[in-house]
């Protein structure tokens, strides 16, 4: 691959990433390689290669004679996704406040936090998930159960997809953003060794995380709606 070509694609791969995760194309919305690749004003062998790529992270379905579309999780997916997590990561966090280490994991939690809390300000997505990700990864291997954090590490996989997709990030105004509260509340119980109070903010925040994504607001949706422009990669 020229270096050229290498850049080529990799534009149009950020281009259409960053329309999906502005919500700018919706889930379920088709990805047609002829119209986008004549918006972004290349061939379609680079539309080809992103669409290919963007569905090996999951934010893509291509089906055979169909073509491509933003995957649309159901509600269904978001509980059944949300039940598993809040079956095995309450236990986690129970088992990592009775470890003795729990001072440094509440260090390591604690700077997690600062980066949500830094990726929201900015409106940085990628960095907000990442950073949300990392806290919760930081419990499960806290606990000391190498098979619960791997099953943990599946759902949260699934989780950060539907975080993408469904979650109002860019709709949320700062003072409503309950994640880094609830976290902190958590590292609270965490520091104090109190399983039991641990465990019933991690079900809490899961479950409220979980809220978030099944909500259709319909208010949100038509600010959606009023910001979209006809073409999804304008000033991407």
């Amino acid at each position: 691959m020229t270096q050229e070509k290498g850049s080529r694609e990799e534009a149009t791969y950020e281009r259409i990433r960053n329309a999906i995760l502005l919500h700018r194309i919706r889930p379920g919305e088709r990805l047609s390689e002829p119209l986008i690749a004549k918006q972004l004003q290349v061939s379609r062998t680079p539309v080809r290669a992103a669409l290919r790529r963007l569905a090996s992270e999951g934010l893509v379905e291509i089906r055979p004679n169909s073509g491509a579309e933003v995957v649309a999780p159901s509600t269904t997916t978001v509980r059944e996704v949300s039940c598993m997590r809040m079956l095995l990561e309450p236990e986690a966090a129970a088992l990592a406040a009775a470890q003795q280490e729990r001072e440094a994991t509440a260090d390591a939690l604690r700077s997690a936090v600062e980066c949500e809390e830094e990726a929201f300000r900015k409106r940085h997505i990628d960095g907000y998930i990442r950073a949300n990700h990392h806290f919760h990864h930081c419990l499960a291997e806290a606990s000391g159960n190498r098979l619960l954090q791997q099953d943990i590490e599946r759902y949260l996989n699934m989780s950060d997809i539907l975080l993408y997709l469904l979650d109002p990030f860019y709709e949320v105004a700062d003072e409503e953003m309950a994640s880094p509260e609830e976290h902190r509340a958590i590292i609270g119980a965490l520091q104090k060794g109190d399983a039991a109070t641990v465990r019933d903010r991690m079900r809490h925040h899961i479950a409220h995380s979980s809220w978030y994504l099944e909500t259709d607001d319909d208010d949100a949706v038509e600010s959606l709606q009023r910001r979209l422009s006809t073409d999804p990669f304008a000033e991407l």
